[in-house]
C-alpha cells in the first residue's frame, strides 16, 4: 500500500508542476520539465510495482501451521 501511495503522490506532484508551468504560475524551464516527466514515470513504475505486490500478497494462499 505504501508503494501505491508514493507512486500516486509522485504522479500528482508532477502533474501539478506541469499544470502550473502551463498556466504561467511557474516559469517553464527544460530542467523542471524533465524533472516533472521523470517524477511522473517514476511514480507510474513505483505505483504499478506496488499494485503487483498487493495483488501477489492477496492471491497467495494463507499458510496455517
Amino acid at each position: 500500500m505504501k508503494l501505491m501511495a508514493v507512486g500516486f503522490a509522485l504522479l500528482v506532484a508532477s502533474w501539478l508542476v506541469l499544470l502550473l508551468m502551463v498556466i504561467g504560475e511557474i516559469a517553464p524551464s527544460l530542467l523542471l520539465s524533465m524533472g516533472a516527466y521523470a517524477a511522473s514515470v517514476a511514480g507510474l513504475v513505483i505505483g504499478l510495482f506496488g499494485v503487483v505486490q498487493y495483488v501477489r500478497k492477496r492471491s497467495r494462499p494463507e499458510e496455517h501451521e
